[in-house]
């Protein structure tokens, strides 16, 4: 009985041995299978929340970049109309000044200038009468008579 029973329990243990490894096997599958669907979810719903959270950071960081532009350009262009107000100012300054220098320099030319030239007319009339005066003498002269 000894050796029939030795039999009797080989013969089990490989029964019990396919069963467990069918059942294993199946258990694998099974297991595999559910793991396999669960991480197809996970990333579906993890790769869903990143992207929504992804679109709405673009989006604050887009609004946010986009007033800080606007905030910089009209802080810019502010700086930008001052200097060439303060710019233009000093330019008109500098032409008035200019400007006056010249005039008050043409001036004191043109006082002795003018002067000269009123005294030069003075003196070429003068002449004039003088040569009139010496042609009229001269045409008495020659007048046979």
């Amino acid at each position: 009985m000894d050796s029939e029973l030795k039999e009797y329990l080989e013969a089990m243990e490989g029964q019990i041995g396919g069963h467990l490894d069918a059942t294993l096997v199946a258990m694998e599958g099974r297991i595999g299978g559910h793991l396999d669907a669960t991480l197809v979810a996970m990333e579906g719903r993890i790769g869903g929340h990143l992207d929504a959270t992804l679109v709405a950071m673009e989006g604050r960081i887009g609004g946010h970049l986009d007033a800080t532009l606007v905030a910089m350009e009209g802080r810019v262009g502010g700086l930008l109309d001052a200097t060439l107000v303060a710019i233009e100012a000093r330019l008109d300054a500098k032409i008035e000044s200019v400007e006056t220098t010249l005039l008050t320099e043409f001036h004191k030319w043109a006082s002795p200038a003018e002067l000269r030239a009123r005294s030069h007319a003075a003196a070429i009339r003068a002449l004039d009468l003088e040569t009139e005066a010496l042609a009229e003498r001269v045409a008495k002269l020659e007048k046979p008579a």
